[in-house]
């Protein structure tokens, strides 16, 4: 693993190149959707691409491993430091992987933002709901290694602050659904079919779900935390 250190020049190429390629690809997407205007339930145009949770946690992923590249092939201390701390990756790490999970275990089946008969959707769907979760998860894995015993702790403390950015999102995509009368998830739409079947009022089935969407990503931060602090003691005798 010595060659492939958080200060070896090749981990640095191999996170920028991830990170070039990644960005690479959401660009590419935005460019294909914004000549291609589907209209259905859940229609979606280069702008409303960037509506969802799944590209803008990706995006993070990806500036994260450019900045990351830099930093170690410019053997920036500071900055390394910084980006490596895991108040910082595991955040955005976490992110992604509950995208690829709450994806193929619930939405897969309730949003189909895609026309399917297009290869380019499927593989977009593969990219960033699959292949980025997994290749994130072997970043963590690796980070873990990399950090060993003697690595900085998460505190709760971060779990909160990780909640910052999804709930800024929530809110993003509640005000302009309401401006645009379009939701990137169906269930952020008080006037959604079960939605509106519940016997409440629309307020309050949007504090509801806030309140969901919070214990969701609280409770996934903490399993997180968990993870990373583990360390498996072994005695000397």
């Amino acid at each position: 693993m010595k060659n492939f250190s958080l200060n070896h020049k090749k981990t640095g190429v191999i996170f920028l190149s991830f990170g070039i390629f990644g960005s690479f690809v959401v660009v590419m997407y935005m460019i294909m959707w914004s000549n291609f205007k589907y209209h259905a339930a859940n229609q979606i145009s280069g702008i409303n691409y960037l509506a969802y949770f799944t590209f803008l946690a990706n995006i993070l992923l990806f500036v994260w491993l450019i900045l990351a590249g830099i930093a170690i092939l410019t053997n920036k201390q500071a900055v390394k430091k910084n980006l490596f701390a895991p108040k910082i990756f595991c955040g955005i790490a976490l992110y992604v992987i509950l995208v690829g999970i709450i994806f193929y275990g619930a939405l897969r089946w309730m949003v189909t933002p895609f026309p399917w008969n297009l290869w380019y959707a499927r593989l977009s769907d593969f990219f960033f709901h699959g292949l980025s979760p997994i290749m994130t998860i072997l970043l963590f894995v690796y980070m873990k290694k990399t950090a060993g015993d003697n690595k900085e702790k998460i505190r709760l403390r971060h779990v909160t602050f990780w909640l910052i950015f999804p709930l800024l999102y929530f809110a993003f995509s509640l005000i302009r659904g309401f401006i645009i009368d379009w939701f990137a998830y169906p269930f952020f739409d008080p006037n959604w079919d079960f939605a509106y079947a519940l016997p409440i009022p629309s307020w309050l089935y949007i504090i509801l779900i806030t309140i969901l969407f919070s214990a969701l990503f609280y409770l996934a931060g903490f399993f997180v935390m968990k993870i990373w602090n583990y360390s498996k003691i072994t005695s000397k005798y």
